[in-house]
């Protein structure tokens, strides 16, 4: 007999297994499309902002400084936005009793963390190649940053996915309020730079610290502001999954036969 936690782990492998399958295999190119579609996405704003901009920034290549905080903020709004309709997209597997509705967006999450983190790979190897230094001066930070970035994506799809199946209307006014974020979360900024009191609301913003923390695990000598501290954000991922879990666990049945 398996334990409750080895039946999980075999479903959210063989879910991880068919998403990966199903996408790399929609059409003829897929596999190199999921690659390429985000690196145009981020070549396109590095080079718009990077390049054409050109921003002094205290220890900190332009170019880079915009990737990284490019990198950071999609690993947070791919992954929620892709878990928001995992539920309706796999509503057929529910018909065996070990899939939960949980374990789709586990998948999910960990599927398009795989393949954004390889296009990653591949955008900062065209980057070494044009001469810039793309390895991280503390590799530890710099992934635990990112780790709490997919986290928090990871607990705010949770939420929506619910938000989606049982109160569309609401999720559609949730995305609208989130859409901002991209602006608000210093992607293309330090936090520094922003004057007081506006400084202030921006670091209510528990995503301004992950950024800012992967470019000070990326640069030798890039200094952010003393406030900043991934721990918030590691605090407001931990809500979102409890709180998640949670509710995923009182409206299991209903999520189900929506």
């Amino acid at each position: 007999m398996r334990s409750s936690l080895e039946i999980q782990y075999s479903v959210i492998r063989a879910l991880f297994l068919r998403e990966a399958i199903t996408r790399i295999s929609s059409g003829r190119v897929a596999w190199l499309w999921l690659i390429i579609e985000p690196i145009t996405h981020l070549i396109f704003i590095i080079v718009l902002l990077g390049v054409f901009l050109k921003r002094a920034i205290p220890g900190a290549e332009p170019i880079l400084f915009i990737a990284t905080g490019l990198v950071g903020f999609f690993m947070f709004s791919r992954v929620y936005s892709m878990c928001k309709g995992a539920i309706s997209s796999n509503l057929a597997l529910f018909s065996y009793r070990q899939v939960k509705p949980v374990d789709t967006i586990f998948a999910r999450a960990l599927v398009e963390c795989f393949i954004f983190m390889l296009s990653v790979v591949v955008l900062f190897t065209g980057l070494a190649l044009f001469g810039f230094n793309v390895l991280p001066a503390y590799p530890l930070q710099f992934m635990l940053a990112i780790f709490a970035m997919w986290l928090t994506g990871l607990g705010l799809g949770l939420l929506l996915s619910l938000a989606h199946e049982l109160t569309p209307n609401f999720a559609n006014i949730l995305d609208l309020f989130l859409k901002p974020l991209y602006f608000l979360s210093a992607v293309m900024y330090p936090v520094a730079t922003i004057p007081e009191p506006y400084r202030g609301y921006l670091l209510y913003n528990p995503l301004v610290h992950g950024i800012e923390s992967i470019r000070q695990g990326f640069f030798p000598f890039y200094r952010p502001l003393p406030e900043i501290n991934l721990g918030y954000l590691f605090v407001f991922a931990l809500v979102f999954i409890f709180f998640g879990l949670i509710l995923h666990s009182r409206y299991s049945q209903r999520l189900m036969t929506a």
